[in-house]
């Protein structure tokens, strides 16, 4: 049976594929595509069947699919529905995420409006990254490379998270978090280093 379903969903979402490719994000797609599939231990080889794999399995992945796919029309969201529990902002000056192999481990009750966010970062459930006021759009955070964020986790106002920082579960994170730092609790402090040449 789930063959079967396998194989109606490679015709049901070859539109996706056609307008994916001509993204100007593609790139930046392909890394996400490959990151998602070492994560969900996907086994397939060629593109366009770990593509329909992870669209089928993960419905939150759908969401990094449109954000990476600004020009696709409306109507594939009947073929295709993305996770209403996860609001990615759209590709734009104020909100930008940059870097590829983004990765969500749980994604329901989540946020992300960050002003960056760099490759490889992990997010988790119930996790709010954005501004303090709507009035102030540019005040986000700016993500860098590899951040790990708990579970609970809340993130905002102008403040610079650094390459490699774990969040703990549950932190309110308003003001900078440097490279390689652990940060926890409300609001977050650092309580050691992920490198030592930083403890």
């Amino acid at each position: 049976m789930r063959e079967l379903q396998y194989i109606y969903h490679l015709f049901k979402y070859l539109p996706l594929l056609y307008f994916i490719k001509r993204s100007p994000l593609y790139e930046l797609f392909l890394k996400d595509l490959d990151r998602w599939g070492i994560e969900l231990s996907i086994k397939e080889n060629g593109f366009y069947s770990r593509l329909v794999r992870i669209l089928t399995r993960r419905r939150d992945f759908r969401n990094i699919f449109y954000l990476r796919c600004p020009n696709y029309p409306w109507s594939l969201r009947f073929i295709c529905p993305e996770d209403n529990r996860l609001e990615l902002a759209q590709h734009n000056k104020n909100n930008y995420i940059e870097g590829g192999g983004l990765y969500f481990e749980h994604c329901f009750g989540t946020i992300v409006r960050a002003k960056y966010v760099g490759k490889g970062c992990v997010l988790r459930q119930c996790s709010t990254i954005g501004t303090k006021s709507t009035f102030r759009p540019l005040d986000a955070p700016t993500i860098k490379d590899y951040v790990d964020f708990g579970a609970n986790v809340i993130c905002i106002g102008n403040i610079t998270i650094g390459s490699h920082a774990i969040i703990g579960a549950g932190s309110v994170v308003v003001k900078d978090v440097p490279d390689y730092a652990i940060v926890v609790g409300n609001p977050a402090r650092i309580v050691g280093y992920t490198n030592q040449q930083n403890s």
